[in-house]
Order: structure tokens, then C-alpha cells, then sequence
């Protein structure tokens, strides 16, 4: 597993599902990728992403859990973070397939 560097990209992780939460976190440090947000969806989400100096936001859509329009929007207005959309059924996995188990 990487170690997050000083330069590695920072993100914030934003997800209603906190097992998707802890497989893109653990996906996001094995490729040396610096989470310095990882949380459920709330109003505070994107002012705590800057605070946290975060440089890119990944936000996870998953169709079975209503994603709550009034959180989502703000995230998509701002243009000051880049923003990766992930597709949760895509990413879905078990820690167990994500080790090389």
C-alpha cells in the first residue's frame, strides 16, 4: 500500500454508504491518494472539504440510496473543486477483493 505523501492529491470523500465510504477511502490511500474527508452527505460537507484544503471532490451516487437533491446540488454548483462522480455499483466490493484476497 502507498503512503500518502505532502504532495498527494487531497479528496474528500462524500457518501450516503459508509461501506462505499470505507472501500473508496481504502482504494484512494492504496493508490497513495491523501482522504482528508471521508462522509456521509450533509450541508457542511463542502465548507469542510475546504477547510480541509481538499484539492478534488469524489462523490458517490448510488442509486438505492436517495442522494438528497438540496445536498447534492450545492456540491455540483461550486466550480472550485474538481469533481469525480463514482457510480456505486461499479465500486461496490468487498474489502476482501480489494486486498487480493
Amino acid at each position: 500500500m502507498a503512503a500518502p505523501s505532502d504532495t498527494a492529491p487531497r479528496i474528500a470523500i462524500v457518501s450516503s454508504s459508509e461501506r462505499q465510504r470505507i472501500n473508496l477511502g481504502l482504494i484512494m490511500d492504496k493508490h497513495g491518494l491523501q482522504v482528508v474527508l471521508n462522509q456521509s452527505p450533509s450541508r457542511e460537507f463542502l465548507a469542510l472539504a475546504c477547510e480541509r484544503k481538499a484539492e478534488a471532490l469524489l462523490i458517490d451516487l448510488d442509486e438505492e440510496a436517495a442522494f438528497n437533491e438540496e445536498l447534492l446540488t450545492p456540491l455540483l454548483e461550486q466550480d472550485s473543486l474538481p469533481m469525480l462522480l463514482n457510480d456505486s455499483a461499479a465500486t461496490r466490493m468487498d474489502v476482501g477483493i480489494l486486498n487480493g484476497d
